[in-house]
């Protein structure tokens, strides 16, 4: 469970350790599930890490994000917003 904050170098790397270890993200690396569901309108996928989001939105020139995982205490989460 990530409780920290994002506003120092040590914390940042706190969350990446807590997204990729305890919330499995290094398991969503390589597997990102993506598929567009309506073509060119709506698609999924699995948690994002951030730089793949960016990549996402600007490729698909995303506006809305729909997160069914809700908020969470952990580090997938907290870089996430």
């Amino acid at each position: 469970m990530f409780d920290g904050t994002l506003a120092t170098p040590a914390e940042r790397r706190r969350a990446w350790i807590d997204s990729l270890f305890v919330d499995h993200a290094i398991f969503r690396l390589p597997w990102t599930n993506f598929a567009a569901v309506v073509p060119g309108k709506v698609y999924r996928c699995n948690h994002p890490t951030p730089r793949r989001l960016a990549a996402l939105t600007r490729r698909h020139s995303l506006r809305t994000l729909v997160n069914l995982r809700g908020h969470r205490r952990c580090g997938s989460d907290a870089l996430s917003r």
